[in-house]
């Protein structure tokens, strides 16, 4: 049966997964006990791939956290010689200086603006300025989705990519348990999941 894990495990033992530089900002976030709130080395080496074959220049990160995803987008432009930049959205301060001191420490904060603020209300302010990206990459908090989707999506250049995280994985516990734990419709998270899907279909 193929499973989530068993996918991750095949991507991890295909893909160039973690540089070093990678590697140290995902040591930060274990030594946290947060990496399960972070992305995994997979969807790591699944984003640089698809910017990879996509030649992405300017990226548009909602949901900074500690910079994990945001170091393997920088390094991409780094690697590619780019002009490109990303622009990293994310609520919480203290981890966008969490962030801002890893890519600082490794050389990578040149390719990134941080900005703390609102999803939502930053995606309007950059819209307002006729900002557009060739990669837009969702992360915040789940329940947010459906309404930052049309927003992201009038963000996107022509051919531009949208990635979601956490679609199909409704809860954290569901990544360290290997099972679905919601089993209430009405849960908040699942709505959110379920509208988006309806709308993005």
């Amino acid at each position: 049966m193929l499973t989530e894990k068993k996918v991750r495990e095949f991507i991890e033992n295909t893909l160039d997964i973690e540089s070093i530089s990678i590697k140290l900002v995902r040591d930060k976030v274990e030594a946290l006990g947060l990496e399960h709130e972070e992305v995994f080395p997979s969807q790591i080496a699944f984003l640089k791939t698809l910017c990879l074959a996509a030649g992405v220049q300017e990226i548009l990160e909602l949901g900074t956290f500690l910079g994990y995803s945001t170091t393997g987008f920088a390094e991409i432009l780094k690697d590619t010689g780019s002009n490109g930049h990303i622009i990293t959205v994310e609520l919480d301060e203290k981890r966008v200086m969490e962030a801002t001191q890893s890519l600082q420490a490794i050389g990578l904060d040149e390719y990134v603006t941080f900005i703390v603020g609102d999803a939502s209300i930053v995606c309007q302010d950059l819209s307002s300025k006729n900002k557009k990206f060739d990669l837009v990459f969702l992360d915040v908090f789940e329940e947010c989705y459906p309404e930052l989707y049309h927003l992201c999506v009038e963000l996107l250049k022509p051919q531009g990519l949208l990635i979601v995280d956490n679609v199909l994985m409704p809860t954290v516990d569901g990544w360290i348990s290997e099972r679905n734990v919601i089993e209430s419709n009405d849960d908040k998270l699942l709505k959110a999941l379920r509208e988006l899907l309806h709308i993005a279909t």
